[in-house]
């Protein structure tokens, strides 16, 4: 499987020499395979906006199989991080958008004391009702 940087067929020049850790590792992480992306890989990715035509069809096949699947912050950092999203990143994603919609829904209606989703936050379990309701 090929990376951004070769899908795309753009080669980032190298971050700047002040550039931030985040920035830095973007510029790496655009160089890995798509299949070798981790989630927090791809969470960066996604929060960043980098790749993402490429990287969402990944993310929402991961977040449906584990919508709660976590990089390095919290239980759902990932899907946090695709849950602000602005709309305009699924226009072209209408049926992966309610593949991920049923998955967190079903994640959304289940007994809030269970499992990991009774360690989320008020704040990500807002955003996921909010994503099930549009």
């Amino acid at each position: 499987m090929a990376s951004i940087e070769e899908l795309e067929g753009v080669r980032w020049p190298p971050p700047a020499d002040d550039a931030t850790s985040v920035i830095r590792r973007c510029h790496e992480l655009r160089r890995v395979c798509l299949g070798d992306l981790t989630p927090e890989g791809l969470r960066l990715l996604v929060s960043q906006r980098v790749g993402e035509a490429l990287v969402l069809p990944a993310v929402v096949r991961l977040l449906v199989d584990d919508p709660l699947v976590s990089g390095d912050m919290f239980f759902g950092d990932l899907l946090a991080a695709v849950l602000r999203l602005p709309p305009d990143a699924w226009a072209a994603r209408v049926e992966e958008r309610e593949a991920l919609r049923r998955a967190v829904s079903e994640l959304v209606n289940a007994p809030p004391s269970e499992g990991r989703w009774a360690s989320v936050d008020q704040e990500l379990r807002t955003a996921a009702a909010a994503f099930v309701a549009q």
